[in-house]
C-alpha cells in the first residue's frame, strides 16, 4: 500500500482509537487530540493527492468491498471533522461531572469514523456499514441519560387518543433506532437488487443498472434518515440527548447521510425517470414546509432548532437530487457549502440555546428565568441565525440561499422561497425570546471556570467560520434578480417577525404533530423501552466496573506476575534441573574423577542438542 493510502487508513482509525481510550480516560481530551491529528491528516491529504484513489480492503469471490477518495471528498471530510471537533472541545465543558461521559466519548468518537466511513465508500455495503454505525451511535447518545430524570423529558404533555405525547430518553432512543432502520433496510434491500443484475455492489458497476425498484429503495432509504415526512419524528424526540449529542447529529452526521449517499451514488447510477424525480423533489419541499410549521407551533427551544434542522437537510437533500438529474460538478460544492453553513451555524446554536436551558432548568422557551451565562453568547445566536438568514452578504448562509435559487427548476423557486421564510420565522421565535429577557435585565452569574472556557470558545469560533469560509468561496458569487427578491422576502420576514414579535413568541400554527410517533409507540409499546434499559444498565454497570479498577495495581500485578515467571524460567528451573542432575551423577558415580567426566560430557550433550534444534529451526 503506497504512502498516500497509509495515510488514509491511519485518519480513518484515529477517531476509533481516541473513542476506545476514552472508555478508562473519560475526559474527552484523548478524543479531541486524535480527532485534531485526523484533520491535520486531511489537510495534508487534500494537498497530496491529485486522482481518484481506490483502495480494496475486502474480497471475497466477486465481492469486493473498498474506499474511494478524492479531492471533493477529502474537503467534505474536512468540513465534518472541523465541526466534530469544536462539538466535542464544547463536551467536555458540559459533560465535566456527567456520570456516563466516558461512554458519550466513545460513541462520538465511533460516530465520527462512521461519518469518515461513508464519506470514503466506494461500495453500496459499505455505506451500509457506515450507516449502521451512525445509527448505532444516535441511538447510545439520544439514550445517553438513561435514568430517565423527568427533566430530561422531550415533549408538551399533550393528550391525543389515549397518548400523551411525553417521551423520555429511552422511549426516544428506540424511536429513533425503530424509525432509521427502516432507512438502512431499503439501503441493504437496494444493495442486494444491485449485486443480483450486477453481480457487484461497487459503485462503478452501478452504471448500467436500470431498475425502478432499486431506484424507489434508494429514495426511501435517503428520506428516512434526512427526517422527511412522515420519519421526522425520530429527529424531534432525540432532543432528549444532551446538547453536545444533538449538536453533532443535526450538523454532521445521521441526519446529513442520506444526501452524502446520493452525492455519492449519483454519479454512477442512470438518471431516474423525470417524473419520480420531479415528484421527489416536491415532496423534499414539501415536507420541509411541514416540519417547519410543526417548528413553529412548539414551545421547546429544542424541538424549534430540529424542525429548522430539517429544512436545511431538506434543501441539501434536494440539491443532491438535483446533482443525480443533471451532473454538474457545481452541485457537489454546493452541497459542501450548506454543510458548513448549516452545520457550523446550527451546532453554534445548539451550543447556545442548549446550555441556557441547561441553566434555566426548563426546555420550555416561554418559561426561561435566566439568560445566556455568556455576554458573547447572544452575539454568537444572533450572528450564527442571521448567516441562516442568508441576508449578510459576506457569509456562506448568503452563498448557500443564492446558489441554491440559481441552480433550481423555476417551479421549485417558490417553495424554497416559503421554507426559507419559514426557517427565518423558527429562528427569530428563539431571539425575540430572549432579547426579552436581555432587554429585562434577566442574567445569569458571570463567574467562568474551566469548563465552562472549553464551551464558550468552540462556540465563539462557530460563529466567525461561516463569515471567514466566505473569503475561500466568494468566487462563485452571482448576483441576480432572484437574489435581490430573495433577499427582499428575508428581510421582510425579519421585520415583520420583529413587529408582530408578541405573536411570533406564542405563535401555535400546529397543535397535533404529524409522524410516526403513536404507530411505533403503540407497535412496540414498553417492550422496547425495557430492552433499552437493560443495554444502558449493562454499560452502566461495565462503566463503573471499569473504572473502580486501579490501574496501578494492576500494573504492579502483572510486574509481580512478570518477575515470578522470569525467575522460574531463568533462575529456579535451571537450578533445580542441574541439583538433580547431580544428586543423579553422584549416586551413579563415587569417583570425583568420574563425576566431573559427567559433568563435561552432559554439558557437551546439552550443547550438541541446542545446536541441533538450532539448525533444525534454521
Amino acid at each position: 500500500m503506497s504512502l498516500i493510502g497509509q495515510i488514509i487508513i491511519m485518519l480513518i482509525i484515529l477517531p476509533l482509537v481516541g473513542s476506545i481510550i476514552e472508555i478508562f480516560a473519560r475526559r474527552g481530551i484523548a478524543l479531541s487530540i486524535t480527532t485534531a491529528v485526523s484533520l491535520f491528516l486531511l489537510i495534508l491529504l487534500l494537498f497530496h493527492i491529485n486522482a481518484q484513489i481506490i483502495i480494496p480492503y475486502f474480497r471475497y469471490g466477486r465481492l469486493i468491498f473498498e474506499l474511494m477518495i478524492d479531492k471533493t471528498w477529502v474537503m467534505y471530510a474536512i468540513a465534518a471533522t472541523v465541526i466534530i471537533l469544536l462539538v466535542e472541545i464544547y463536551s467536555i465543558g458540559y459533560l465535566w461531572d456527567d456520570y456516563r461521559r466516558g461512554w458519550f466519548f466513545f460513541f462520538s468518537g465511533l460516530m465520527h469514523f462512521g461519518t469518515l466511513l461513508l464519506l470514503f465508500a466506494g461500495d453500496l455495503i459499505t455505506i451500509t456499514i457506515a450507516w449502521n454505525i451512525l445509527e448505532l451511535c444516535s441511538y447510545a447518545l439520544i439514550g445517553h441519560w438513561y435514568r430517565d430524570e423527568p427533566e430530561r423529558y422531550v415533549g408538551e404533555g399533550l393528550k391525543m387518543r389515549r397518548m400523551v405525547l411525553l417521551w423520555s430518553p429511552s422511549s426516544a432512543t428506540y424511536r429513533a433506532i425503530v424509525i432509521t432502520s427502516l432507512g438502512t433496510s431499503s439501503m441493504l434491500l437496494a444493495s442486494c437488487i444491485a449485486y443480483s443484475l450486477t453481480g457487484s455492489v461497487l459503485l462503478t458497476s452501478l452504471k448500467n443498472i436500470k431498475s425502478l425498484i432499486f431506484d424507489v429503495l434508494l429514495i426511501l432509504a435517503v428520506l428516512v434518515p434526512s427526517a422527511q415526512i412522515p420519519f421526522t419524528e425520530w429527529l424531534f424526540t432525540a432532543m432528549a440527548g444532551p446538547t453536545p449529542a444533538s449538536a453533532m447529529i443535526h450538523s454532521t452526521t445521521l441526519v446529513n447521510a442520506g444526501a452524502f449517499t446520493i452525492f455519492k451514488i449519483g454519479s454512477y447510477v442512470p438518471d431516474p425517470h423525470g417524473l419520480i424525480m420531479t415528484l421527489v423533489l416536491i415532496y423534499v419541499l414539501l415536507s420541509t414546509i411541514i416540519s417547519g410549521l410543526i417548528g413553529l407551533a412548539s414551545r421547546e427551544v429544542k424541538v424549534i432548532l430540529a424542525a429548522s434542522t430539517t429544512i436545511y437537510v431538506g434543501l441539501l437533500l434536494y440539491v443532491s437530487f438535483l446533482y443525480w438529474i443533471s451532473h454538474l460538478s457545481i452541485l457537489l460544492l454546493l452541497g459542501l457549502i450548506i454543510l458548513l453553513a448549516h452545520g457550523l451555524s446550527k451546532a453554534c446554536l445548539f451550543m447556545t440555546c442548549g446550555y441556557t436551558m441547561h441553566l434555566a432548568k426548563t426546555r420550555f422557551i416561554d418559561d426561561v428565568k435566566v439568560f445566556l451565562r455568556f455576554k458573547p453568547s447572544f452575539i454568537a445566536l444572533i450572528l450564527a441565525s442571521a448567516n441562516l438568514f442568508g441576508v449578510v452578504i459576506p457569509s456562506l448562509g448568503f452563498l448557500m440561499t443564492e446558489m441554491s435559487i440559481e441552480y433550481s427548476p423555476l417551479y421549485a423557486i417558490p417553495l424554497l422561497l416559503i421554507s426559507h421564510v419559514i426557517s427565518i420565522a423558527l429562528l427569530m421565535k428563539i431571539i425575540l425570546t430572549f432579547w426579552e429577557l436581555k432587554r429585562k435585565g434577566i442574567e445569569s452569574i458571570d463567574e467562568v471556570e474551566v469548563k465552562d472556557l472549553t464551551m464558550e470558545i468552540p462556540t465563539l469560533i462557530m460563529m466567525m467560520l461561516p463569515y471567514i469560509l466566505f473569503t475561500i468561496f466568494h468566487p462563485y458569487l452571482k448576483i441576480t434578480l432572484l437574489t435581490g427578491a430573495s433577499l427582499s422576502i428575508a428581510f421582510l420576514t425579519i421585520i415583520a417577525c420583529i413587529y408582530l414579535r408578541n405573536k411570533v413568541r406564542s405563535l401555535r400554527v400546529l397543535k397535533v404533530r404529524l409522524g410516526l410517533p403513536y404507530l411505533i409507540d403503540v407497535i412496540f409499546g414498553e417492550g422496547f423501552k425495557k430492552m433499552s434499559m437493560i443495554v444502558y444498565k449493562a454499560s452502566s454497570i461495565l462503566d463503573n466496573y471499569i473504572h473502580s479498577l486501579d490501574i496501578m495495581k494492576i500494573a504492579l500485578r502483572i510486574r509481580n506476575i512478570d518477575l515470578k515467571l522470569d525467575y522460574k524460567l531463568h533462575i529456579k528451573t535451571p537450578r533445580i534441573f542441574i541439583e538433580r542432575l547431580c544428586k543423579i551423577v553422584n549416586k551413579i558415580h563415587i569417583d570425583k574423577v568420574v563425576r566431573d567426566i559427567a559433568y563435561v560430557s552432559t554439558i557437551i550433550v546439552i550443547a550438541m542438542m541446542v545446536v541441533v534444534i538450532v539448525l533444525i529451526l534454521l
